[in-house]
């Protein structure tokens, strides 16, 4: 476990290019890709909770967190903000808390210790736009999220997409190691995102960010 802090992941079934896809199935053992996400999430905290919604669409979501013991809240489907405050609600006594996307089964847990590592108490803390996309989480005050909503009105896209609203979202970015700068897109968000995953767990049990972009960025 690298924190103490609660790992929350926004997850749905709905979606413009790839309706489903956290729950595709996906490498060994029958796995789904949200499964691949806890998994990675526990490695993190010992505290993770699906945030999903309470559209009948994202019925199947609560019902597969059942069925495998995942802690599963429910809120909102167009305000995913409400669904965290839900979840930190639980999580009481939580100073910071790890959000995370349902849509990201190669989350390396590693680039949360280099950002705890890296952590100087910023409000939000987060990667670069250098890093392979769909491999790190974002660290949060949650005093200062839940403090958002009191403060202002929020927007309605501030309040699907979380963290704009952060301050420092734009600056506080920390550069990765190199072994995770690339290009590589592992976020699961078109069929052709999936056909690259299924390849890459096919061949790694565990496939860790790092040995990957090593592998596909290695001179012929």
């Amino acid at each position: 476990m690298i924190s103490s802090h609660p790992v929350i992941i926004q997850a749905r079934m709905g979606s413009s290019r790839l309706p489903g896809k956290v729950l595709m199935p996906l490498g060994l053992h029958g796995k789904l890709v949200l499964d691949h996400v806890v998994e990675r999430s526990l490695q993190i905290s010992d505290w993770v909770c699906v945030a999903t919604s309470d559209d009948e669409l994202d019925d199947e979501i609560y019902d597969y967190c059942e069925m495998r013991n995942y802690l599963c809240l429910r809120g909102p489907h167009d305000d995913v903000y409400s669904r965290y405050v839900a979840a930190l609600h639980v999580f009481q006594g939580a100073a910071w808390f790890w959000r995370v996307t349902g849509d990201c089964p190669m989350l390396e847990p590693m680039v949360a210790s280099y950002l705890m590592r890296r952590h100087k108490g910023e409000s939000f803390l987060g990667m670069d736009s250098t890093v392979a996309r769909g491999i790190s989480p974002e660290l949060i005050e949650s005093r200062a999220f839940l403090r958002l909503e009191s403060d202002r009105e929020l927007t309605g896209l501030e309040r699907e997409h979380v963290t704009m609203a952060m301050p420092g979202y734009s600056r506080n970015r920390v550069t990765p190691p190199p072994c995770y700068e690339s290009e590589i897109n592992f976020e699961l968000n078109t069929w052709g995102n999936y056909q690259f995953l299924k390849r890459v767990f096919a061949s790694h049990i565990y496939p860790n960010a790092a040995h990957v972009i090593r592998e596909l960025t290695r001179p012929a």
